[in-house]
């Protein structure tokens, strides 16, 4: 069914439809709203355009300062516009930085104000100032102080100004770190009370005495063996044995002395030519000499006189130790090697 023709008669609508061969007349009155009255009738009109929707907004070219952009629709057709964008405007001024912040005027001083002057990148200056705080004034109701035993403090408490003052207690120090360091060793040995020390009054007594330059010994009733003089012993009876010193010799031309030790060991490196050290007469030594790889020694600068060996030098055992004995005599020095292994 269609509409076939509307007609207007003044406050009414006379409206003719078409279905097929059939016709109808509405007449419809003022207020009546037409779509509402044919929508209640079940009645359509023909079907419009189908329509179209967009894809996509895309800027597709730029000219200058004009962008142009492309609108795609659902049904593939396209369409544009133009967008004029706004031009740079002109650049502004040069910034300036600052080169330095300098005190101008003024000291420093409390109570006092200063004028800084900030110079710029651009020679221009400006000036500011600071007031310098001025020193505070007051004084404290009480301030003390304690210390432990070996400190004594005067002068405490302070009700309004003045120094406290710490001193040692009479008979109290303060150590170095070292000291102490010592004092921990020594403690560290036990009861020193009983530890059975030399004391002053034994020097002299119990203890026979030495003068100062330790060169003769001192001026007291000595036992008739001893000599205070010389300090030489005669007929002592030793029970327990004595232990001799033994010393190493080194070098291919040492200097054999009786003070380096009665008993002397020497390891040859090389073939060798020892001389004599200090000599008294009535001092020995016994040489225990080792060849090393088949060294030998020369004994002409000692012009010993050998008691052994048909009055000639000793040949040295290829292995282990060859004994010699050397005794100085008046002005000579003897020599004998001790056995034959």
């Amino acid at each position: 069914m269609s509409i076939e023709q509307i007609e207007i008669n003044t406050t009414e609508y006379l409206v003719t439809l078409q279905d097929g061969s059939n016709v109808q007349t509405l007449e419809i009155t003022e207020g009546v709203q037409l779509d509402v009255l044919l929508s209640e009738m079940g009645l359509q009109g023909p079907a419009g355009p189908e329509g179209t929707s967009i894809d996509s907004i895309v800027k597709t070219s730029t000219v200058g300062l004009v962008d142009t952009y492309t609108i795609t629709f659902s049904d593939s057709s396209t369409q544009t516009f133009t967008v004029t964008n706004g031009a740079n405007g002109t650049n502004g001024t040069n910034g300036r930085g600052i080169v330095s912040v300098t005190r101008t005027s003024g000291t420093g001083a409390a109570g006092t104000t200063d004028t800084y002057t900030i110079t710029y990148t651009d020679s221009t200056t400006s000036t500011f100032t600071v007031y310098n705080g001025a020193n505070g004034t007051g004084s404290v109701s009480s301030v003390g102080l304690s210390v432990p035993t070996g400190l004594t403090v005067s002068n405490s408490p302070i009700t309004t100004s003045g120094t406290i003052a710490v001193t040692y207690t009479a008979g109290y120090s303060i150590p170095t770190t070292a000291k102490q360091s010592n004092w921990d060793t020594a403690y560290g040995w036990g009861n020193h009370a009983s530890a059975g020390y030399l004391t002053a009054a034994a020097i002299g007594s119990s203890v026979q005495a030495y003068s100062s330059n330790l060169t003769n010994w001192a001026a007291i009733t000595t036992s008739s063996k001893v000599d205070s003089s010389s300090g030489s012993v005669s007929g002592l009876t030793l029970n327990d044995g004595y232990t001799e010193e033994v010393f190493s010799i080194s070098g291919t031309t040492p200097a054999l002395s009786p003070s380096n030790g009665s008993i002397q060991t020497w390891t040859l490196t090389a073939n060798s030519t020892p001389t004599a050290g200090a000599w008294n007469s009535g001092q020995s030594i016994t040489i225990m000499i080792d060849d090393g790889s088949a060294c030998t020694v020369n004994w002409a600068s000692m012009s010993i006189t050998w008691k052994t060996n048909a009055g000639v030098a000793p040949t040295l055992n290829t292995t282990g130790y060859t004994m010699i004995i050397l005794s100085k005599v008046g002005s000579v020095i003897y020599g004998a090697r001790v056995g034959d292994a």
